[in-house]
């Protein structure tokens, strides 16, 4: 079952975090934060958020899958910066099962 998380300012709906546990591990589905509340602290609220949740869980490691640091797209470079920034590392590299989707990379963090 998948629940979210979400960042409220002022009854307005700024960010959320959705997110699983599945053999031991926290995945973390999705995450976004509202343009005008980037670099505010809201994505690192939302994650310190599920990092309590998981240790309380005894879950020891979320994992999170992007687009590979070899995609020169922006967006996603900032949301693997994000992810760095943060302690997760690239654990594996996934190839597109099907032509025309993308390859991604799993990132994790160790609690």
């Amino acid at each position: 079952m998948n629940s979210v998380i979400v960042a409220v300012d002022k009854s307005k709906v700024v960010g959320f975090l959705c997110y699983t546990s599945f053999s031991g591990k926290m995945l973390l589905l999705w995450m976004a934060v509202a343009k005008d509340y980037h670099r505010k602290g809201i994505g690192e609220k939302l994650l310190s958020y599920l990092e309590d949740l998981s240790r309380k869980l005894k879950i020891y490691s979320i994992e999170v899958e992007t687009l590979p640091d070899e995609d020169p797209y922006e967006p996603y470079k900032q949301t693997r910066n994000f992810y760095y920034k943060n302690g997760f590392k690239r654990v594996l590299y996934k190839k597109a099962r099907v032509k025309g989707w993308d390859d991604q990379i799993v990132l994790e963090k160790v609690l």
